[in-house]
């Protein structure tokens, strides 16, 4: 398969891209620790859960867990925020991840290139691939640094950024497909 065929949003802003079987390992990853999260959060007596849910609703604290449970590649010197945006505060993990990096917006879904967009207020609630906002008390976010993957597939695409798909986010997208 291909970046487009195997790269999820939460595997690209974690990890980014290396292969298949990589991608795989960090959705493996991912995976188990949302659920184990949603599943501290259910556990207990009523009042202890009642005190782990409203406990659990750091949404900034669940993309860090992720992001430090679930990150394989190396981490270069070159900082990076990774967003989540959730529908449920008390959801193990959100809906939808991407990353700022460098004035930019990256983002991806399964079956989608790599999309950038100027990262301004309204792109960082709406990133490329989505089409719609997220509450803005419903993004989670992490200052990190990107992965070597995440930066040799954004300077991979350096002049080949290519005018994309619109989702009405109010900022150009634009499209790279890594290999």
């Amino acid at each position: 398969m291909s970046f487009v065929e195997g790269c999820s949003c939460h595997v690209w802003a974690i990890d980014g891209y290396r292969s298949d079987v990589l991608a795989h390992n960090v959705n493996m990853l991912y995976d188990n620790k949302s659920s184990e999260a949603l599943l501290a959060a259910l556990d207990g007596t009523r009042a202890r859960k009642r005190r782990k849910l409203v406990a659990d609703t750091n949404l900034d604290a669940k993309i860090q867990g992720l992001v430090e449970a679930c990150r394989t590649d190396v981490s270069t010197a070159l900082a990076c925020t990774i967003y989540g945006g959730f529908q449920y505060a008390t959801d193990g993990a959100p809906e939808h991840m991407w990353i700022e990096y460098g004035g930019h917006i990256y983002d991806t879904m399964p079956g989608q290139p790599l999309r950038r967009a100027k990262a301004t207020k309204r792109t960082r609630l709406r990133p490329p691939c989505e089409t719609s906002n997220f509450a803005a008390d419903m993004i989670g976010s992490y200052e990190s640094t990107l992965t070597n993957s995440q930066l040799a597939i954004i300077t991979a695409a350096k002049d080949q950024w290519a005018k994309g798909w619109s989702n009405g986010g109010g900022s150009p997208c634009y499209e790279f497909t890594p290999p």
